[in-house]
């Protein structure tokens, strides 16, 4: 690449960077207002699956509508995820370990 002045030899660095930092900005934001994934539960989880994390919280049952967070394999090879159950407020009620097949999309 040749340059014909000082200015293009100083100028192109800056503003690369100046729009690599409006883009990785850009992006924080988009990964700061992205709601989990979410999904059905199709039957209640057995009492060492869970933790409730709030007063107000109860069992996870059939039909609560959880967050999706980190998909991880069981002791005996079956593919899991970590879910969370949230009230309106986005209060975390309770955390669950589910199989996959215990899940609806």
């Amino acid at each position: 690449m040749e340059f014909r002045s000082l200015a293009e030899l100083y100028v192109l660095p800056f503003t690369i960077i100046f729009f690599a930092s409006i883009e990785l900005r850009l992006g924080s934001i988009y990964m700061e207002n992205r709601s989990p994934p979410k999904a059905k539960l199709m039957n209640s989880i057995p009492q060492e699956r869970y933790r409730l994390l709030s007063a107000n919280a109860s069992q996870p049952k059939e039909g609560d509508i959880v967050g999706l967070d980190q998909g991880f394999t069981s002791s005996e090879g079956e593919p899991m995820v970590l879910v969370y159950f949230t009230d309106a407020s986005g209060s975390v009620l309770y955390e669950a370990e589910v199989y996959e097949s215990e899940l609806s999309s």
